[in-house]
């Protein structure tokens, strides 16, 4: 909005004929103003880009899209089933003993610079290595980046001469990665079995493994050959094993998986270009539907070949020099505290500081969050940039300037309306679910349900055949109810809102700009370089040496022969003493810039901003005189 504030013009007593010219606060602090949001813009603008360019190429996602095509065509080749259609507990227990081996296998002979890696961590890699892995063609170490492709030779044969939960083996040989997979069940669910000595003489061996899951498998009879302590350990486990299943170490680790909601992480890398998956599944009804799950599944991609050493250092430098450059501009506005506390407790500032400091925590730390969380957390940066970078865009573009201010206008009425929209999408989600809902489950009255009655405002819905079939009058009725309320009403009064905030908008600006260009009373503007005759060369000369002069505050805060938040500062500090609390009324003669700022200094301000006083009478406060500031 354009706020108002009384204004009058205060100027000093003047000794007669020495003194001709004056400069307004107005038109400096204006132009200061103006020129330091500019420069603002056009250093976020230039972080925000940088920005963008690092996460898009840590991301990768179009070269992980091409991976995920490959693996998706192998997968529909083998005919094995996808992860979101499965639907029971044993189809997950297929997947990890059966398909995955299928899948993998069948993986190496079509993509040949493919590996894969199996882990029940879901987390970033950075923080895992090769013991909280069940099985990885790479090697992975906690707290580096680097992730070489391992000796599958080597590696595979040292975990079959000894299998350990310290250690993993790679991804081919699926009688390793079956046992990996029992190692980390048992040392999770029963660490006795791992233990030297406790089926055969020595340390664990595969034998043993295999045997501890025939046994379970088998049941009764094969535990009585064992000692006592033993065997109770056997039956303890196996009462958590339903009759037949074929892979005991698998199932125990899937059931207790599905009671945490998350169940395996399968990633793919490509010269360290990874795609992952992190598999979920909770019960639908572990009483009453027992082994029926629900699955989701998710995606992630990320590069990690190369860390982009001077992208990053380019990134925060323009990042440093964008919030000292802010740091300056509140420096320059507020003489006290209290007058930056007040600045402070604007709404906007929630919005800078995010879009300030959200950035820089998100590169520091994952916070925990797995890669498709973090990645989202980057993605909201992005979004919140790109509209900080559009708000501050209105200090370059007259256009951008009425696009914000009408938003502005209208965001009250906006809000009311949006508010009231969502309350009657929620409202007509929860009739449409009760009466189509057993053929139609994307009625959900807080996601796809509230989503197709939102969507309304800017395009009609459709009539729904599954509707039809189920209630033909209730399809209809709500139907035509949705389009007229949605479409018609609420969209339309959302256009009036718009419209009516763009008139107000555009009134305000010409007000504002009508009055930035206005003289003072008694005084009448003499233009520039009043104080030099020039000719076209000098002229010429001059005005690329301005141009100099923007480049050269750009990089230094620095114009006028001075130091630029310095000198508003000292202005705003001369104007409050001379009782102009705004620093937007008083007329400076020359001969007191030169006083405060050195003869060199004055003579350039008074150039650009030469006014000339007219009458004899000093001007007075106007009670219906008003300045206008955005």
């Amino acid at each position: 909005m354009l706020r108002k504030h009384k204004e009058s013009v205060v100027t000093a007593d003047m000794k007669p004929g020495k003194v001709t010219f004056y400069l307004p606060s107005k038109f400096l602090r204006t132009w200061l103003n103006e020129r330091a949001a500019i420069k603002g813009f056009m250093l976020y603008t230039i972080f925000t880009a940088l920005y963008l360019a690092h996460a898009t190429l840590r991301c990768d996602w179009q070269f992980g899209a091409q991976t995920f095509d490959t693996v998706e065509s192998v997968r529909k080749k083998l005919g094995v089933r996808a992860f979101d259609t499965i639907t029971h507990i044993d189809q997950l227990v297929d997947f990890l003993d059966i398909d995955f081996d299928r899948l993998t296998t069948a993986l190496a002979a079509s993509c040949k610079d493919c590996e894969v890696a199996l882990t029940d961590i879901n987390g970033d890699l950075k923080d895992m290595d090769m013991a909280q892995f069940v099985c990885g063609d790479f090697a992975s170490e906690v707290g580096t980046m680097d992730y070489p492709t391992r000796d599958c030779k080597t590696a595979d044969a040292e975990y079959a001469e000894r299998p350990s939960a310290k250690k993993a083996p790679c991804c081919l040989n699926q009688t390793l990665v079956q046992a990996s997979m029992s190692v980390m069940v048992w040392a999770r669910f029963q660490p006795e079995f791992l233990e030297p000595d406790f089926l055969s003489p020595g340390p664990l061996s595969l034998a043993d493994l295999l045997a501890i899951d025939n046994m379970l498998r088998e049941g009764g009879p094969a535990f009585d050959r064992l000692p006592q302590s033993k065997k109770d350990l056997f039956v303890q486990t196996a009462r958590h094993l339903p009759p037949g299943v074929k892979a005991a170490g698998a199932f125990l680790y899937l059931s207790h998986s599905v009671d945490e909601g998350f169940v395996v992480q399968v990633i793919f890398s490509r010269h360290q270009r990874m795609l992952g998956s992190e598999r979920r599944a909770t019960w639908r009804n572990k009483v009453n539907e027992p082994g029926i799950v629900v699955p989701l599944q998710t995606f992630w991609t990320h590069d990690y070949r190369s860390q982009h050493h001077a992208l990053t250092l380019l990134k925060w430098v323009f990042w440093s020099w964008s919030l000292l450059h802010e740091i300056l501009g509140y420096y320059s506005r507020n003489l006290t505290l209290s007058a930056l506390a007040v600045e402070l407790l604007h709404v906007y500032t929630v919005f800078f500081v995010f879009t300030t400091v959200s950035p820089v925590v998100a590169e520091l730390t994952t916070a925990g969050l797995t890669l498709s969380q973090w990645t989202m957390w980057i993605s909201i940066n992005e979004a919140a940039m790109g509209l900080r970078c559009f708000v501050e865009g209105q200090h370059m573009m007259v256009g951008l300037k009425i696009v914000v201010l009408t938003m502005k206008i209208a965001l009250y009425s906006l809000g009311s309306l949006i508010f009231l929209t969502f309350f009657m999408s929620v409202v007509i989600g929860l009739i449409y679910g009760q009466l189509f809902g057993v053929l139609d489950d994307n009625l959900d009255p807080w996601s796809w349900g509230l989503a197709r009655c939102m969507v309304q405002l800017v395009a009609p819905g459709e009539l729904e055949q599954s509707h039809m079939v189920q209630d033909q009058t209730a399809a209809l009725l709500f139907y035509y109810l949705c389009l007229f309320m949605f479409r018609l009403a609420f969209g339309s009064f959302v256009v009036a809102v718009l419209v009516a905030a763009f008139n107000k908008a555009r009134g305000e600006i010409d007000q504002y700009e009508k009055h930035k260009t206005s003289c003072e009373a008694g005084f009448e503007r003499r233009g520039r370089s009043v104080l030099v005759q020039e000719n076209a060369l000098a002229s010429a000369k001059k005005k690329f040496r301005r141009f100099i002069g923007i480049v050269w505050y750009v990089l230094t805060w620095c114009d006028y022969g001075t130091f630029v938040p310095t000198m508003e500062r000292h202005l705003l500090h001369l104007s409050m003493a001379k009782g102009d609390e705004s620093g937007m009324r008083t007329m400076f003669p020359e001969h007191e810039l030169a006083e405060e700022f050195g003869p060199q200094t004055a003579m350039h301000l008074v150039n650009d901003f030469a006014f000339e006083k007219t009458g004899t009478s000093d001007a007075k406060e106007d009670p219906q005189d008003e300045a206008f500031s955005l």
